[in-house]
């Protein structure tokens, strides 16, 4: 709380007024940086008007704020649960509900096959980054890389034969755009 005061220029007992627990910070952290992902991908969904598309990056846009934060996220987990269990809930309203609504317009409009269940594929890709730290767990760029593939075969999978040539192209204009979604030097500005 000391270096949290010192950035601000404040002392801690107007951080304790404002917030009783660190954790409480903390959650009030997470919620701002939610509500800022939950506003690029609002803004994206406005310019492209593509659902489907706009869950594409979003699923790339996790990965890599997943592994990027991982060794914050962990001790988040380990030492604040109550803030970690907000994150996940505020990141699965989120994006399951984005992910879950780009998957059931592009199977509303016949992208997807008839045989998939919209629900289990936005859980699946969902939760990858978490199946994807237990693959690897000592290597974020394999973590990544095994995420993205397996996330990719998965909607080549679901989509049908003429989406995914578009999926194709949608896919590598969601990696540029990740990239305009961080800084020029690859950081998220969170």
């Amino acid at each position: 709380m000391d270096q949290v005061a010192q950035q601000l220029h404040i002392s801690k007992r107007t951080i304790y007024e404002c917030f009783e627990t660190k954790e409480a910070l903390l959650k009030a952290c997470l919620e701002y940086i939610g509500e800022e992902q939950g506003n690029k991908f609002c803004a994206l969904f406005d310019e492209l008007q593509d659902p489907l598309y706009t869950g594409i990056m979003m699923f790339q846009y996790n990965l890599v704020f997943v592994s990027k934060y991982q060794n914050l996220l962990d001790d988040i987990r380990t030492y604040y649960s109550s803030a970690f269990d907000f994150y996940v809930s505020q990141k699965k309203d989120l994006i399951i509900s984005r992910m879950h609504k780009g998957l059931q317009h592009a199977y509303d409009d016949g992208r997807l096959r008839r045989d998939v269940n919209v629900d289990i594929c936005a859980e699946f890709l969902l939760n990858l980054p978490r199946m994807s730290e237990s693959v690897y767990p000592n290597d974020k760029d394999a973590m990544r890389s095994f995420a993205n593939t397996v996330g990719y075969y998965v909607m080549r999978g679901v989509l049908t034969e003429e989406s995914m040539e578009r999926y194709d192209l949608l896919s590598q204009k969601g990696k540029v755009a990740i990239r305009k979604m961080l800084d020029d030097k690859g950081n998220d500005k969170y």
